[in-house]
């Protein structure tokens, strides 16, 4: 497959958060929420969460199953190699929103056994846009994602980009 960056994939948002034990510790939380406005498998919300309190096991809670592994084969999967797992179980959930981006926001994710609420807040300037290059059967992608400018700036002073990211200014 060649690269088309004129080829649009989706349209939406992924704002995520982690959490270490202290400076440069382990990551004890991971959270990646899309609310997804287009894609091949329709629109609709996932919430991908790792975090110590669940055995540092992955979580996945979604309004569109096939949406959340439509996800995981391509632009999530590539983002986090561990969730390209589809075997990963998908629980489904009902998602609502409270705030703005101006102060703060929460993302509410309800489901039958879980109540899971990540909230962001001190939000810096946004970057626009990344390149996502996979070495995976997909080969290569460009996508647009709107990143919260608070995470990208941690990754900066750490001098860090997840595998395969590059953030353009």
């Amino acid at each position: 497959m060649s690269l088309d960056p004129n080829r649009l994939i989706l349209i939406g948002e992924n704002p995520f958060i982690r959490l270490r034990d202290g400076d440069g510790g382990a990551i004890t939380i991971n959270a990646s929420f899309w609310r997804i406005l287009i894609s091949p498998a329709g629109g609709g919300h996932a919430l991908y969460r790792k975090s110590d309190l669940i055995q540092d096991r992955w979580k996945v809670y979604s309004d569109n199953i096939a949406m959340a592994r439509w996800l995981q084969k391509t632009v999530q999967g590539m983002l986090n190699e561990e969730l390209s797992d589809t075997s990963i179980p998908v629980t489904d959930a009902a998602f609502d929103k409270t705030g703005d981006a101006r102060d703060f926001w929460t993302e509410r994710a309800v489901s039958h056994d879980a109540e899971v609420a990540p909230t962001w807040y001190d939000i810096g300037e946004p970057l626009n846009s990344v390149d996502v290059l996979s070495t995976s059967a997909a080969k290569c992608l460009t996508l647009v994602l709107r990143h919260l400018g608070l995470v990208m700036r941690s990754f900066a002073a750490e001098g860090e980009h997840p595998t395969g990211l590059a953030a353009i200014p």
